[in-house]
C-alpha cells in the first residue's frame, strides 16, 4: 500500500514538472529575452511585419500598422532550437551585415546578454551568407499559414507617420 502511495506521488510530481515545461504560455507584454525575430518591411507603405519565435514554440506576429499582436499556433520547439544552433554555428553574433534597401528582410537573435540583427534587401545585390538566408527561409516557412490562436491588443495604438 505504501509503495503505491509513493508511486502515485512520483507520478504527480513528474506530471506537474512536465506540464510546467510544456505549457508555459507567454503574452506579448512579457516575452522572455531569449527569442528569434524575423520578418520584412519597407516598400511604399513602410509597414514592418515581425514574427517572434520563442524557445517553447510560441509564435507571435505583429504588423507595425496594426494595434495588436497575433499569437499563431505553436511550432515544434525544435524549430527554435535548430535555428538557434544554426545561427550559433554560423557565428551570427560576430556577423556584421546591415544593408537594408527600400524593401528589406531581417533576422534578429536576442537573449539575456546580447542582441544581434542583420538586414538586407532581398532584391539587392548585397546578400548575407547562404547559411543565414537558409535559416531565414526555414523560419518563414515554419510560420506561414499557421492559424491564429489569439489576439492581444496593445495598450497604446502605434503612432503613424502622418
Amino acid at each position: 500500500m505504501m509503495k503505491n502511495k509513493y508511486s502515485l506521488f512520483a507520478f504527480f510530481v513528474t506530471l506537474s514538472f512536465l506540464s510546467s515545461c510544456f505549457l508555459t504560455r507567454y503574452k506579448p507584454d512579457a516575452l522572455p529575452l531569449k527569442r528569434l525575430e524575423f520578418g520584412q518591411g519597407g516598400g511604399v507603405t513602410g509597414v514592418v511585419k515581425t514574427y517572434t519565435l520563442l524557445s517553447n514554440g510560441q509564435v507571435f506576429v505583429r504588423s507595425s500598422s496594426e494595434p495588436y499582436y497575433l499569437e499563431l499556433e505553436r511550432v515544434k520547439a525544435r524549430v527554435f532550437k535548430k535555428a538557434w544552433h544554426s545561427l550559433d554555428s554560423l557565428r551570427f553574433l560576430k556577423y556584421d551585415f546591415y544593408f537594408p534597401g527600400n524593401v528589406y528582410a531581417f533576422l534578429r537573435l536576442s537573449d539575456e546578454e546580447v542582441e544581434q540583427e542583420i538586414a538586407w534587401d532581398p532584391y539587392g545585390y548585397r546578400q548575407p551568407e547562404e547559411g543565414f538566408l537558409k535559416v531565414y527561409s526555414e523560419l518563414m516557412q515554419s510560420v506561414q499559414k499557421r492559424p491564429v490562436r489569439d489576439t492581444f491588443y496593445l495598450a497604446k495604438a502605434p503612432e503613424s507617420d502622418e
